[in-house]
């Protein structure tokens, strides 16, 4: 089942946690640009995900 290669990713990461804060800034900056560029890109907008950043 999906779940049990979830639960072992999921293991993985903690087992590294906490999290630099470094690495945590940058997983956020790249998350509100992926998801904003993406939302963007399903409303028919064209921007580039430079141009979205």
């Amino acid at each position: 089942m999906k779940f049990d290669a979830l639960s072992k990713k999921k293991t993985l990461i903690d087992a590294r946690r906490p999290l630099p804060p470094e690495l945590v800034y940058n997983l956020d900056c790249w998350f509100r640009i992926e998801l904003t560029y993406t939302s963007n890109a399903i409303e028919g907008n064209t921007l580039s995900r430079q141009e979205t950043a």
